[in-house]
């Protein structure tokens, strides 16, 4: 099982077995895993170089412990791409998942400094504020905070933000079309606000992805920032050279 005389130590020879049995599908979703007994029995290790691969599996949201009963097969991470003209929720959707929309605020405000200064914005521009949270499966995966200049889109309030995705609302009613898309991708965690909405506790992992998005004019007529659960998304990305 274990080649002992190579260069490849145990540990990552071990982890990269199970990795392989959890891509096959031997081990299926939210069944529980052989005992670490069974397990060091098996591959002729140690209980601490397993457990360390075990910890690993489960920092990589491959496995999750429930306390007193054993180690267990996590879902997959949900995927989505980046830069791509499909909104999030419409990739989900096609992906088969339930996806749910709350909208926790439509407001006018005077855009933030921090926010009029990346989009270029006049000091006291006034913009919608958009803040919904997105659900997969019921469960709390996002929150989006949109930013649109109000003279780019009077009277979006009035449109259904629930149900339809903002970017197809921004398209087709106010022609607002995407000539570039700037992101910024970075791990963060989870403080009080977002912590209570996506139901976890503070300091948890998040990937916070920042949109600036420019027409073909040269404006950027939406900024948004959208905080993902670190254990439940990944971020694609994919380039054509």
């Amino acid at each position: 099982m274990l080649e002992r005389t190579t260069s490849t130590p145990l540990y990552v020879q071990v982890r990269d077995i199970l990795t392989s049995r959890l891509d096959s599908g031997e081990y299926k979703v939210n069944e529980k895993i052989p005992s670490e007994n069974q397990l060091c029995k098996e591959f002729g290790i140690s209980r601490v170089t397993l457990r360390s691969v075990l910890t690993e599996l489960c920092h990589d949201g491959r496995l999750y412990r429930v306390q007193g009963k054993g180690t267990y097969v996590a879902e997959p991470k949900i995927e989505a791409n980046t830069g791509s003209y499909v909104g999030i929720r419409e990739q989900l959707e096609t992906q088969g998942y339930d996806v749910s929309t709350v909208v926790l605020a439509v407001e006018k405000i005077k855009c933030p400094k921090a926010v009029t200064s990346k989009m270029g914005l006049e000091p006291g521009t006034k913009v919608y504020h958009i803040k919904r949270l997105r659900n997969v499966k019921n469960i709390p995966l996002s929150i989006h905070d949109s930013y649109i200049p109000m003279e780019c889109a009077e009277g979006l309030e009035k449109n259904d933000l629930c149900n339809e995705q903002l970017c197809k609302i921004l398209s087709d009613s106010y022609g607002l079309k995407r000539a570039k898309v700037t992101e910024i991708i970075e791990s963060v965690l989870a403080r009080d606000s977002e912590a209570e909405l996506l139901k976890i506790q503070k300091g948890y992992p998040l990937i916070r992805l920042r949109d600036m998005i420019t027409d073909n004019s040269g404006r950027i007529f939406e900024y948004s920032s959208v905080v993902f659960r670190g254990d439940k998304m990944q971020i694609k990305m994919s380039f054509e050279m």
